[in-house]
């Protein structure tokens, strides 16, 4: 029981560790994408702004909009089994206090 409560320790701690990454990476992304929306908003801005600037600034707007929905949902989905990593842990903690119990009996 033990062992299993380690093991299960140890990979919510590198889940946790992924976790991070993809959070920073994510923060990044989402540094990035306000640069490229004030830089389409001065481009904008100009009095003859220039068409080409604006649909690459679309562009990368666009992909950093996808990354971000991409990483977004490995976020999720690393929280989503990190709780179900804590309801595992949290059984076999209580069914260690109840072996405990057993064998004291």
């Amino acid at each position: 029981m033990l062992e299993r409560m380690w093991r299960g320790e140890f990979v919510q701690a590198k889940k946790r560790e992924i976790r991070e990454g993809i959070r920073r990476e994510y923060d990044k992304i989402k540094e990035d994408w306000d640069a490229l929306k004030i830089g389409k908003e001065k481009n904008d801005a100009l009095p003859e702004p220039d068409q080409t600037i604006k649909e690459n600034y679309d562009k990368a707007i666009e992909s950093k909009t996808k990354d971000s929905k991409q990483l977004q949902e490995q976020i999720d989905q690393l929280d989503k089994e990190s709780q179900e990593l804590n309801e595992l842990l949290k059984g076999y903690r209580e069914g260690l206090e109840l072996l405990k119990t057993i064998i004291n009996v």
